[in-house]
């Protein structure tokens, strides 16, 4: 949001080494009017920016078996129909959101969703209202090139795997060292034409959360 931080200071003076400390009842953090709607619309990202870093799992600990295993999340009030969309390497819970016109949030909510780590293969629930069910009922069945199609962004069929291994050898790749926090999303963003997937595939990296610090990962041939 390219707030100053010295303007953070000074409307939060109470926090006096930049530390918002943790608390089951919560801290509230003062910003200028100005970027008020700026922070709604970004709020997912800022919510979980770097959390691996700043939430050290070293020190927080959970039980993903019980968390899940327990987890029931509440359903929309209202005439809402719920509907499952099976992860597609190459998603991510933006995409799928957009794709519903739902927000990421409540996905993750449903899901019970941390740090927005998905899985190919894993089936979310989706709650949409039910007089636009018929709608969204093929979704889960559409290409990527055609979801996007669904919200007036044109993208050019390709095959992936095609495009990954056709290259010859001793091709020369614009190659990224893993940052701490970085995200196959986050890297793919900073290189155009360039998609999780084609990350994932061209390094032969099938799980999304295998990334660690300091990795060199190939991104595409250079041009």
């Amino acid at each position: 949001m390219k707030i100053p931080l010295t303007l953070l200071e000074n409307l939060n003076p109470q926090y006096r080494h930049d530390i918002i400390p943790t608390s089951k009842k919560g801290y509230s953090l003062t910003i200028p009017t100005e970027y008020t709607m700026q922070f709604i619309d970004l709020q997912d990202s800022i919510f979980n920016y770097k959390d691996s870093v700043f939430f050290n799992k070293s020190i927080v600990k959970d039980n993903p078996k019980y968390a899940y295993s327990q987890y029931v999340h509440e359903p929309p009030k209202g005439n809402y129909s719920k509907l499952y969309y099976t992860v597609k390497s190459g998603d991510n819970i933006g995409y799928i959101a957009e794709w519903y016109h739902v927000r990421a949030s409540d996905i993750r909510y449903w899901n019970n969703i941390h740090r927005n780590l998905i899985r190919v293969g894993q089936k979310l629930v989706v709650y949409v209202p039910k007089s636009k069910a018929g709608k969204y009922k093929n979704l889960n069945n559409l290409t990527f090139a055609q979801k996007q199609k669904t919200l007036g962004i044109k993208v050019e069929e390709k095959t992936s795997k095609n495009k990954i291994y056709n290259y010859p050898e001793g091709t020369d790749f614009i190659t990224y060292t893993v940052k701490r926090g970085d995200t196959f999303w986050e890297i793919a963003k900073k290189y155009d034409g360039v998609t999780e997937s084609d990350i994932m595939l061209l390094n032969n990296i099938s799980d999304a959360r295998a990334l660690s610090y300091g990795q060199v990962l190939k991104i595409k041939p250079v041009n």
